[in-house]
């Protein structure tokens, strides 16, 4: 089965949820992801306004690394 995402809010909602990328209860995961050939996913990485400096750094590093 072929997959082409080009937008994917999983990684705010595991940050809020506090849980992984790679297996969570989720739409989406990477290990169920792998099923796909091909396939493209495009996970959004959102840091809101209301955070500068620091504090949006933090959030952007805390989201790339679950």
């Amino acid at each position: 089965m072929r997959l082409f995402d080009l937008h994917c809010d999983t990684l705010s909602e595991c940050d809020r949820l506090s849980c992984g990328l790679w297996e969570n209860t989720l739409d989406v995961d990477v290990s169920r992801l792998l099923r796909f050939s091909p396939g493209v996913q495009v996970f959004a990485a959102f840091v809101p306004d209301t955070l500068h400096g620091e504090a949006a750094r933090d959030r952007g590093q805390r989201l790339f690394s679950l």
